[in-house]
């Protein structure tokens, strides 16, 4: 009785385990030539990407710590611009496997420009190889999210898509760890010259490998077919150029009205002129006010680009809907901007010696990458997918909420931790220019509280917005979640740009000589000020959903116009 009972305990977890590998764990023979340079993108970001700001400072931009911010932030900006650019051309023109062997040739090319720059030494050669190379690494960066990612799900096939969604978000994690561990243990005390030598390598070999699966003609590369973002645009067109017709009091009067509406969702007083996107000229409503000899012929008005389908015109109107949601993330992306350049200068001085382990700083990177995978998982299992959608929308809302609150705790701590810092270098006398590169009684481990709050960060407000996205757009266009949202984090990071010379006298030429703790702290006073207009933004989105449930604005003809579908059928494929 008693075995009966404890092999009962086990079976049922060994049930769920087998259940989550035979879920996730998917392998074809395609994704396999594509894993390792999934696995060395993740290196190449830990070791080269991520940590960029310290070779600005120590090699040839030393003593000048604001423009190697900038210069930084910039380059992470643009990169968030080339990726929308990128995602459009290549649903629209090029397709996804041209555009991965595009992009990451243009990432080997630069980290080979990066590595000759290290055997220039005069500081004005090396500069001038430096920038087209960074300009390359961001194409190179653009590429990997959607294009390589998309053509990744590609070559793991299901009949479920979410399966697929989830299964190739497993493989691009767990590859990217991977290769981020990697470059922790095996690059961290190598020189510049190496660290740029090594990752050209592993990029050229993963790239060979790659080409080497389209040569025995293994990929499924799907042929280009729309973007979403071209969509977007025609809308916008089609209700600029029909923004004097009146509103059809009938639903025929709107292009391929399958629902029979006269106001589409989202229902806004400020999005409501959009709808006259998909009015038809030749409506009926539109040949009372006009005589007939004034009215133009079909082919004329409702050319290929004019033409909107109320489905199209709901899309449009959806993602437009996110504008006050991504206004939250200006602010939360200074605060991603700050980790990603000063958090890395604390440690400047500091000791990196744990007992006689040397710690890498880009460590620190593994760790908030970590923290961020864990905590969105641990979250999301207390959201289950049985709720409906405005339900699990109010919990998305409330994780990006969570994760405006962790971004004033993590300003905060980095406050306290420079506050401390320039206590000790002003006793240990750094600030003289003999004792400059003295080491301060400090250790390295003193960073771990900040960047544990950047993971939490990253995990609870980013893939908050990734889901309410999801759930807040059609289908076609979730492949561009990463490009819309990380356009909007791109141009937060523009800000800082304009912010350093707003407060000059913060930013010495070097770290000790800086004032970093105001810097945080008025981070931090923002970041505040910004979690309450998140707060009254959220409470908006909860009111303007209430608001749509309820009621559903239709009219019911009393025969179908089954020839009007026709005829806008007829006129879509023209």
């Amino acid at each position: 009785m008693f075995a009966a009972s404890l092999s009962n305990c086990f079976s049922t977890p060994k049930r769920l385990v087998i259940e989550w590998v035979q879920y996730y764990i998917y392998l074809t023979k395609p994704a396999c030539f594509l894993f390792g340079l999934v696995f060395a993108h993740g290196l190449v970001k830990n070791a080269v990407a991520d940590v960029l700001m310290l070779y600005l400072i120590e090699d040839w931009e030393s003593s000048n710590l604001p423009k190697a911010a900038a210069i930084i932030n910039i380059e992470e900006g643009v990169t968030a611009i080339i990726a929308l650019v990128i995602a459009h051309f290549t649903d629209a023109c090029i397709g996804r496997f041209k555009m991965v062997l595009f992009t990451t040739a243009s990432y080997i090319i630069g980290l080979m420009l990066l590595w000759f720059s290290t055997w220039l030494f005069p500081l004005h050669v090396k500069v001038r190889v430096f920038y087209p190379a960074l300009v390359l690494v961001a194409l190179g960066k653009a590429g990997k999210d959607p294009p390589f990612k998309a053509f990744l799900a590609d070559q793991l096939p299901s009949d479920n898509e979410e399966q697929v969604f989830d299964r190739t978000n497993f493989w691009w994690r767990v590859l990217n760890f991977l290769g981020a561990a990697v470059s922790v243990f095996l690059l961290n005390r190598l020189s510049w010259k190496a660290t740029f030598m090594i990752s050209t390598i592993v990029m050229v070999t993963a790239y060979f490998w790659f080409l080497s699966g389209f040569l025995v003609h293994l990929y499924d590369c799907k042929e280009p077919t729309t973007s979403p973002l071209a969509t977007l645009c025609k809308v916008f067109k089609a209700a600029i150029c029909n923004r004097n017709l009146n509103y059809p009091p009938t639903p025929t009067g709107y292009f391929m009205n399958e629902r029979h509406e006269v106001q589409f969702s989202p229902r806004h007083r400020i999005l409501r002129w959009m709808d006259k996107a998909a009015i038809k000229r030749s409506s009926s409503s539109d040949q009372e006010q006009k005589p007939t000899e004034e009215l133009p012929s079909t082919n004329e008005s409702e050319s290929e680009s004019e033409l909107c389908s109320v489905a199209e015109v709901k899309d449009a109107k959806r993602l437009l809907t996110l504008i006050p949601l991504w206004t939250t993330f200006l602010m939360y992306s200074l605060v991603q901007a700050a980790g990603n350049t000063f958090f890395i200068e604390q440690s400047d001085g500091m000791d990196f010696k744990v007992g006689s382990y040397n710690v890498p700083i880009n460590l620190f990177f593994v760790l908030k990458s970590l923290t961020g995978a864990i905590s969105s998982y641990l979250v999301d299992l207390l959201i289950p997918k049985q709720w409906t959608t405005q339900t699990q929308q109010r919990a998305q809302i409330l994780k990006i909420n969570a994760g405006m609150v962790f971004s004033i705790l993590c300003c905060i701590v980095a406050w306290q931790v420079e506050v401390h810092r320039l206590k000790l270098i002003k006793k240990c006398g750094c600030w003289d220019s003999d004792n400059e590169n003295r080491k301060i009684p400090m250790s390295v481990l003193w960073l771990v509280p900040q960047f544990f709050l950047l993971g939490f960060i990253k995990g609870l407000a980013e893939d908050g917005l990734r889901e309410f996205f999801y759930n807040q757009v059609d289908k076609s266009m979730k492949l561009f979640e990463t490009p819309f949202n990380g356009l909007v984090i791109g141009i937060g990071k523009f800000l800082i740009v304009f912010f350093i010379p707003f407060r000059r006298s913060w930013f010495g030429d070097a770290i000790n000589y800086s004032r970093l703790d105001k810097y945080f702290r008025l981070l931090a006073i923002l970041s505040f000020c910004n979690l309450c207009f998140c707060v009254f933004v959220s409470c908006r989105y909860a009111r303007l959903e209430g608001e749509q449930q309820p009621k559903i604005i239709q009219f019911q003809p009393q025969e179908p116009p089954i020839q009007e579908d026709a005829q806008d059928q007829e006129r879509l494929q023209k």
